[in-house]
C-alpha cells in the first residue's frame, strides 16, 4: 500500500510539474492532505469497571488531483484504532471523493466542498466484524502558511450502512466529525 501511494505521488507530482499551474486549484494542481486525532477519556463518566481509560487514535490521509481549475478528484483513506482495557476496535476505510474549492490565483484561503463514498469495515477483537459503505458529505478550509503549504480544517457528515459478516440485516447511523491537519499544495 504503502508503494502506490508513493508512485501515485511521485506520478502526479511530474504532471504537475510539467504543466505550471499559477494557483493551487488550477488545473493540473494537487493537494496532499492529512487529517488526524487522538483523545483519551478517563473518570467516572469514561473508564471501565478495571479503571482503563477509553483511548482513540484517527489518522485520514487524502489526495486530490484537480482535473479542471477548482474541479477536484481524488481518493482517501480513514484509518481509527479505539481501545480500552483489553477490548479494541479497528475501522478502515477507502474510496473516491470530488469536490469543489473556491479561491483566485492570488488567494491564500481555499474553502471547498467534497463528496465521496468509501468501503467501510470495521473490526473487533473478539474477531467479529462489520462492512458497507460510508457516504462523505464535507466542507473545509485550506489556510496557506508556505506558498506549497497549508493548515486544513474541514467538517464532515459520514452516512453508514454497515452490517455483521455471515448476516443479511445491515445497521445505518451517522458521524459527525471536525478535523485539523496540514496539506501540501503541488502546482
Amino acid at each position: 500500500m504503502r508503494k502506490i501511494i508513493i508512485l501515485l505521488v511521485l506520478m502526479f507530482s511530474s504532471l504537475s510539474i510539467a504543466s505550471s499551474q499559477d494557483s493551487a486549484i488550477d488545473k493540473g494542481a494537487i493537494i496532499i492532505s492529512g487529517l488526524g486525532s487522538f483523545s483519551t477519556r478517563g473518570g467516572d463518566l469514561f473508564e471501565d469497571d478495571e479503571g482503563y481509560r477509553l483511548t482513540t487514535y484517527m489518522l485520514m490521509p487524502n489526495i486530490n488531483y484537480f482535473i479542471a481549475s477548482n474541479l477536484f478528484i481524488g481518493g482517501g483513506v480513514a484509518l481509527t484504532r479505539q481501545k480500552q482495557g483489553h477490548d479494541s476496535q479497528q475501522t478502515f476505510g477507502i474510496g473516491p471523493t470530488i469536490g469543489y474549492a473556491m479561491g483566485l490565483a492570488k488567494s491564500k484561503n481555499y474553502p471547498y466542498l467534497a463528496a465521496g463514498i468509501r468501503y467501510y469495515s470495521l473490526g473487533f477483537v473478539t474477531g467479529e466484524s462489520l462492512s458497507g459503505t460510508d457516504i462523505v458529505i464535507g466542507a473545509g478550509l485550506i489556510a496557506t502558511v508556505t506558498e506549497n503549504l497549508g493548515i486544513i480544517v474541514e467538517a464532515g457528515y459520514h452516512i453508514m450502512n454497515l452490517k455483521y459478516e455471515n448476516s443479511i440485516k445491515s445497521e445505518s447511523g451517522n458521524i459527525i466529525s471536525v478535523g485539523i491537519g496540514v496539506a501540501g499544495l503541488i502546482f
